[in-house]
């Protein structure tokens, strides 16, 4: 529940952000931001990174645009090798059975 929760701020200051009041979308984003963190929530927290990268981005504010790009990259690489893990594992746990059943 704490996911949609910090997806409705993301998406809260993108809308502030369309809207090119960036004090507010600085404040969602920066919520969604300390919620993500706060709750291990990585996928959220990509995506409120992303938002203030292009953020950044629109303000001129290279410095941070990139401290905050390569955040985002890193939790990037991490949600992928949480998820090559994961397909291993399954693949290891479909071996083993097929070996069982043998």
């Amino acid at each position: 529940m704490l996911d949609s929760e910090i997806t409705g701020l993301t998406k809260l200051a993108e809308t502030y952000q369309k809207q090119k009041n960036i004090p507010e979308a600085k404040s969602y984003y920066f919520q969604a931001l300390d919620l993500a963190k706060q709750s291990n929530l990585m996928v959220e927290e990509a995506d409120a990174l992303k938002g203030m990268t292009d953020l950044y981005e629109t303000e001129q504010d290279y410095k941070n645009a990139f401290t905050s790009l390569k955040q985002y990259k890193k939790i990037q690489d991490s949600i992928f090798n949480i998820e090559k893990i994961k397909n291993i594992n399954d693949i290891e746990n479909k071996l083993q059975l097929t070996e069982k059943e043998k």
